[in-house]
């Protein structure tokens, strides 16, 4: 229902706007002249038709005067002329009434042009952009809208053109006359229209560049974000007339090398961004042949004349076209064959494939760019949905990243944590260790400051224990020393199990003092352990040795200082602490010490 009442909407609009239009209508140039029958100038008029030309090629070899269309190269009449060449259009236009308040709008051109009004005898010049220099390539590529005396009567409109830059001589467009103000604001539209469509997709360009840069192995962001700067630049130097405003003397010459740049680095781009994205269905013929005749083109771009870069571009256009209809054709095989994730490539590649192809071969045939919404509004859709695609996988690499990183974070955890104790294990220790060596002699190289203390711990008759009342009770006496070791020291203190019954402290920024006493607090500690076993209560005890790092020691010096403070402790009787700087004498250690 409703959408019968919008259709009814929409087909009494236009009957509205039918029964509203002129009764008369205004015929198209013919042989020259043509007829305003009736102009309100509510709406511009194109004075598209048949023109008068008076034609002569650079070369002087070939002459024309006859009748010529417009829009219309001169290279591609049924009959072709030379593009390189001078021509004078003349169109003699009939106003019943006089006209007053409007404004000629001439077609961009690769060309020197300049154009003349003639109205009851009177010849008035309207512009004149390099011609009177010869200089087509120095010319301004863009000028502005021309006022015009008001029109009554016969009035000739005269526009020379003279090409001896490009091939593409004659008029790409047609002339428009039309109210300056509206013509004004018509022009500000496109402006508009042009500059917000290419920043559009320059945002999303720049999207892809931050992608790339939270991701520095992604390539296919890079080359996406290549590319949507590509078109952005294109719509934003050769659709609109944004960078006059900031270059209003930017010539036909610095127009075209853009345009030729980003027309063959864009087919390159697109080529190398499918082939890094579907590498199993993309094959690498397709992306060199892109690149290759590209790169030709480039070549040929910067050592040659901008007339055998058109030459080239005769070849150039239709076999980019081909080599995208192949790159649409193999995404629609994979698809068929499987590949689920080429879908959302495969419809936005075909918004813009098609969009592609037919700008270029329309180029190609007819001599004439396709307005930028033809192919602008094709490649924002494409931006659009391959970025939203690009970063659906990239959240989904980085999930498998962060899910691969805690599991190898747990891996890790595991491998550097004793199981009974959950201290950490030898391995652990052995890296803690050299690192606190490391970062201590970085902090204090001299002799002044903190010291590092290592205190060795070993159960006492360890083994007794676990002969008489299992390795059941073994291992809670085991796990309640690592409660104390856990708990009874500061948060930068690294506790470890490296054997069966021994265990290490790292302490450091500690003195001398600070280290005997923490040892002492400890062996008082498991003191006081109290096991329960099947043979009744159960205490242990632990022998310590201390050391600490002194200058000029090595990090195996300051262990096997520690281990002999350690052995002096047991060979004195056990549970007790000995610290190897109050040793007097160094211990016999081919004497055991006594049970």
């Amino acid at each position: 229902m409703f959408s019968f009442v919008c259709l009814s909407m929409l087909l009494a609009s236009v009957g509205q706007t039918a029964s509203s239009q002129p009764a008369c209508i205004n015929p198209s140039p013919q042989q020259g002249e043509m007829r305003v029958n009736c102009w309100s100038q509510s709406q511009p008029l194109s004075l598209a038709g048949e023109w008068q030309l008076h034609y002569q090629s650079q070369d002087n070899q070939e002459h024309y005067q006859g009748p010529m269309a417009v829009p219309g190269l001169w290279r591609t009449r049924r009959t072709p002329l030379p593009g390189m060449g001078e021509g004078q259009y003349r169109l003699i236009l009939h106003f019943p009434q006089t006209v007053s308040g409007a404004a000629l709008q001439l077609p961009w051109m690769s060309a020197a042009r300049r154009a003349f009004i003639t109205i009851d005898g009177q010849r008035t010049p309207l512009l004149d952009v390099g011609y009177r220099q010869r200089r087509a390539a120095q010319a301004d590529y863009r000028h502005p809208l021309l006022q015009l005396p008001p029109l009554s009567g016969r009035v000739l409109l005269e526009v020379d053109v003279y090409s001896n830059f490009s091939l593409n001589g004659g008029m790409y467009g047609p002339p428009v006359l039309g109210d300056y103000q509206l013509l004004l604001r018509q022009h500000q539209k496109q402006k508009t229209l042009a500059t917000a469509l290419g920043t559009l997709i320059f945002m999303f360009a720049l999207v892809n560049l931050v992608f790339w840069g939270l991701r520095d192995y992604g390539r296919g962001f890079l080359l996406l974000a290549a590319l949507g700067t590509d078109i952005s630049l294109r719509i934003l130097i050769n659709d609109s007339d944004v960078l006059e405003d900031f270059l209003p003397r930017f010539s036909v010459a610095a127009d075209t090398y853009f345009g030729w740049v980003l027309f063959l680095g864009g087919a390159a781009l697109g080529a190398a961004y499918f082939r890094t994205i579907y590498p199993r269905i993309i094959p690498r013929w397709l992306c060199i042949a892109a690149v290759l005749f590209s790169l030709i083109g480039l070549t040929l771009l910067f050592t040659s004349p901008i007339p055998v870069v058109q030459s080239y571009g005769e070849f150039y256009r239709p076999m980019v076209a081909l080599l995208a209809l192949a790159l649409t054709l193999m995404l629609v095989r994979g698809y068929l064959r499987g590949q689920r994730e080429v879908l959302y490539s495969l419809l936005s590649g075909m918004v813009v494939l098609v969009s592609f192809m037919f700008e270029t071969l329309y180029f190609h045939f007819q001599a004439r760019a396709t307005p930028f919404l033809a192919y602008g509004l094709g490649w924002l859709v494409f931006l659009m949905i391959e970025t939203w695609q690009m970063s659906r996988r990239f959240r989904r690499s980085m999930e498998r990243a962060e899910r691969l990183s805690s599991r190898n974070q747990m891996l890790e955890d595991i491998a550097l944590r004793d199981p009974l104790t959950e201290l950490g294990n030898r391995r652990a220790f052995d890296q803690r260790f050299e690192q606190e060596v490391k970062r201590h002699r970085l902090r204090y190289p001299g002799s002044q400051g903190p010291l590092l203390g290592l205190a060795l711990i070993d159960l006492d008759l360890f083994k007794r224990i676990n002969d008489e009342h299992g390795h059941d009770v073994g291992d809670q006496a085991l796990q309640a020393v690592a409660a104390v070791l856990r708990e009874r020291v500061r948060d930068e203190d690294f506790a470890a199990r490296v054997g069966g019954e021994e265990f290490c402290l790292l302490m450091p920024d500690c003195g001398r003092d600070s280290a005997r006493q923490t040892a002492e607090r400890l062996r008082r500690y498991i003191e006081t352990l109290a096991l329960g076993s099947a043979k009744g209560p159960l205490s242990i005890s632990a022998s310590i040795g201390v050391a600490v790092l002194l200058p000029n020691m090595s990090r195996h010096d300051l262990l096997r200082n520690a281990d002999r403070a350690l052995y002096r402790a047991k060979d004195s009787g056990r549970n007790r602490s000995v610290c190897y700087w109050e040793m007097e004498t160094e211990p016999d250690r081919d004497k055991e010490p006594s049970a």
